[in-house]
């Protein structure tokens, strides 16, 4: 049962149209589903049951489930105090290592947040951001200014357009399947870099949607 399609043998070419149209529309193929004729994933929170001769069993042990609490003026501070101690908590255990600590850091209120707490705890914290070689947006400057203000040793890596064209082949091969996430391959490249001086990094990834700090997840919010 391996945990990757490359590593079963005679896997044939995607031929799967829904998958297919999940992956156009949504930029990615849900569980359980694959683009893999005969390949399917097992569902987070399942767990399978295999047993010789028989088709396994696929049985889910846990679902989570969200109440929706009305947020009132009298509870909204209570709600953000809530949050702030559940994400200090969160990355103050994060920062119980004997070893280098790195935090990916782009220069957004997501990655920003999460390092400004983390350099509290490990102060020798290293912060990593990329960037290409190219004219128009970069978050370089931005997170230059970041880890700055934090006080955080920053390591900045720009790649060149022979780098990228170069490096996609080895991208492709570690998703196994396609994600259209343009933010993949700086993710590549920043975890790169910094595996040369870090154990393990915080990737300061998610709380932008769980904030609505972007237009598009503020506008659904509303």
């Amino acid at each position: 049962m391996p945990a990757r399609p490359r590593r079963l043998a005679g896997v044939r070419h995607p031929n799967r149209p829904r998958a297919l149209q999940h992956y156009v529309v949504l930029q990615y193929v849900p569980e359980p589903e694959t683009l893999h004729r005969g390949v399917r994933r097992l569902e987070s929170g399942c767990y399978a049951w295999i047993r010789p001769g028989r088709e396994p069993e696929i049985t889910r042990y846990f679902m989570p489930r969200f109440a929706a609490t009305p947020i009132t003026p009298d509870t909204e501070q209570a709600r953000y105090d809530e949050i702030t101690a559940v994400l200090e908590d969160s990355v103050a255990k994060h920062m119980r290592a004997d070893v280098t600590v790195g935090s990916f850091l782009s220069g957004g209120i997501d990655s920003t947040a999460i390092a400004a707490l983390a350099i509290r705890h490990n102060p020798r914290l290293i912060t990593f951001t990329t960037g290409f070689e190219r004219e128009g947006f970069s978050e370089l400057d931005v997170a230059v200014a970041s880890a700055e203000a934090i006080g955080a040793r920053h390591v900045a890596k720009v790649v060149s357009a022979e780098e990228f064209v170069a490096a996609l082949p080895e991208i492709v091969w570690y998703l196994d399947e396609p994600v259209a996430d343009p933010a993949l391959v700086p993710l590549f490249f920043v975890a790169r870099e910094a595996v040369s001086t870090s154990k393990w990094c915080c990737p300061g990834k998610a709380p932008t949607n769980c904030s609505a700090a972007t237009r598009s997840t503020a506008s659904r919010c509303r």
